[in-house]
């Protein structure tokens, strides 16, 4: 039996504070079926009416609209979309391997640096809330699309697990 006197509990206890300040954020994890949801989730905003900030209801601008994506999944993001290019939950992949779930970041579309994200549904298909289009829509990201050229960066959620296999599976028959 381990006897504590009321100074060492102090102190224990002063250490497990200071270690749960400098606790990292746990970076929840992205399974398949959480990217169907957010698939169906951002085409129910096809057609919905683009306004710079979202400032009217039922309205869009390009990173509220990637914050309710995630959102549905129980993930909160910064508003505006520099600064979810600098999440570092996101990781950064080349344009070559571009796959359902990615985020676009696009540079230089009305101002300069990053001004513009996309969801990816498909490796070839985005959905964005687009200035010019006047709202939520999906377009083929290619080499032809005029928005090619201003590709930033390509972000991927740091946790995601492609495979049902690796999902912890639980049942009320396990011992616990």
């Amino acid at each position: 039996m381990v006897v504590f006197r009321k100074s060492n509990l102090f102190l224990l206890l002063s250490v497990l504070i200071s270690l749960s300040c400098f606790a990292t954020e746990s970076k929840p994890w992205l399974w398949p079926e959480d990217q169907e949801r957010m698939n169906d989730y951002a085409s129910m905003f096809e057609g919905s009416p683009y306004s710079y900030g979202a400032r009217k209801p039922s309205s869009e601008d390009c990173s509220s609209f990637i914050q309710k994506i995630f959102t549905v999944v129980g993930i909160e993001l910064p508003r505006s979309s520099r600064e979810q290019a600098q999440d570092d939950r996101f990781i950064e992949v080349k344009k070559s391997e571009i796959k359902a779930g990615d985020l676009v970041f696009f540079r230089n579309t009305y101002r300069k640096g990053i001004s513009h994200v996309a969801y990816m549904i498909d490796p070839t298909t985005m959905i964005h809330a687009s200035r010019s289009g006047k709202s939520v829509a999906r377009d083929q990201l290619d080499s032809r699309h005029p928005l090619w050229k201003k590709i930033h960066s390509v972000k991927r959620w740091r946790n995601i697990m492609d495979s049902e296999e690796a999902k912890p599976k639980f049942s009320w028959d396990d011992k616990i």
